[in-house]
């Protein structure tokens, strides 16, 4: 491993660490950009929930608009086809009654809620 003193490391360039917000905010750090995932309820359907999708970039490289494009492309292809999939199917678990019980927090607190 080279040797480079902690004030040369540059952690953020490659991380990417989402941070929920309760009630129903994601907010996801990307490989130099942010994006954010507000989650609303829809106020006359129960079955439904928006989501506006935010990316906020760097203001030096605002300028590079293939890079953010791109991103945008792949952020807007993988949130529905991965994340929002398994949350819907979650949701339909739920209503049909196969969860009893979720869990919140991390494994080691237990946390739990009766549906």
């Amino acid at each position: 491993m080279p040797t480079t003193s902690r004030d040369q490391w540059r952690i953020l360039d490659g991380l990417t660490m989402a941070i929920v917000l309760v009630p129903g905010t994601v907010i996801q750090w990307q490989a130099g950009h942010v994006e954010l995932f507000p989650l609303r309820p829809d106020p006359v359907d129960p079955t439904r929930t928006s989501c506006w999708l935010t990316m906020l970039v760097p203001a030096e490289q605002a300028h590079d608009t293939d890079l953010w494009d791109g991103n945008w492309q792949r952020v807007c292809e993988t949130i529905p086809a991965e994340d929002f999939a398994a949350a819907e199917e979650i949701q339909h678990n739920i209503n049909a009654g196969v969860v009893s019980s979720l869990q919140r927090g991390s494994p080691t607190s237990r946390r739990s809620s009766s549906i």
